[in-house]
């Protein structure tokens, strides 16, 4: 059970919205729909969504979600897809919160949808710049 006066959220899901970089997060990533698929393709903000793979490719375990707006993308959140023994969690961008980014070859994986986040269109990007469109709705 939670102590009162506790939060059980960690302080690196805590930090404002203003550590987030200006712009993209991998310049020249793009969407890549014969490589990746989020399903479902829309979801609320804590729920979670798969995405699946064409192929096997080798990639990280870190994923960063950004969000259309005006004419480029901006990055809003880092995700993790705990494909080892972590949980599935996110953290704002440029948090103080590391991983180990081993190589990893599945072809699917489980990527929270950050509670914070805003309704709208988004994408998930993989560390090499292949990504998925992905739409937050408010329910």
């Amino acid at each position: 059970a939670a102590l009162a006066g506790c939060s059980s959220t960690p302080d690196w899901q805590r930090q404002p919205q203003e550590v987030a970089p200006d712009g993209a997060r991998y310049e020249g990533a793009s969407l890549t729909p014969e490589l990746m698929e989020v399903s479902p393709r829309q979801a609320e903000p804590g729920e979670a969504v798969t995405v699946t793979f064409a192929e096997e490719m080798g990639r990280g375990r870190e994923y960063s979600l950004e969000r259309s707006e005006g004419d480029g993308w901006q990055w809003r959140f880092s995700l993790s897809s705990g494909e080892r023994s972590d949980e599935p969690t996110w953290w704002y961008p440029l948090a103080e919160y590391a991983i180990t980014d081993d190589t990893y070859f599945a072809t699917t994986v489980r990527l929270p949808v950050p509670e914070p986040a805003e309704p709208g269109e988004y994408r998930i990007c993989t560390s090499e710049g292949t990504c998925a469109p992905l739409t937050v709705t408010d329910g």
